[in-house]
């Protein structure tokens, strides 16, 4: 499935788009936070952390403003940063 097919069905509440997604970009999530956080159990929190602000937040993506990697890149980024300021 194309990455802006995923958005829109993640929009939808599509449980197989769920599936998909964290098939596809759980990997993305850790390979952006492990150099911020060096711990497996902050990696861990952190990676639940960024998957729940995701799909809390995936109304407000938009890709005229950029593309979905991006968008969630910026996510798991600031999450570890605000976590690693936490601990």
């Amino acid at each position: 499935m194309k990455t802006e097919d995923l958005a829109a069905k993640l929009k939808s509440c599509d449980e197989n788009a769920a599936k998909e997604f964290l098939h596809k970009y759980i990997p993305l999530i850790i390979y952006v936070i492990t150099p911020i956080l060096e711990n497996e159990r902050y990696k861990d929190d952190c990676v639940s952390e960024v998957i729940f602000k995701a799909w809390k937040n995936i109304g407000t993506y938009d890709s005229i403003k950029g593309n979905f990697t991006g968008w969630l890149t910026a996510i798991a980024r600031n999450t570890a940063l605000n976590y690693k300021k936490k601990i």
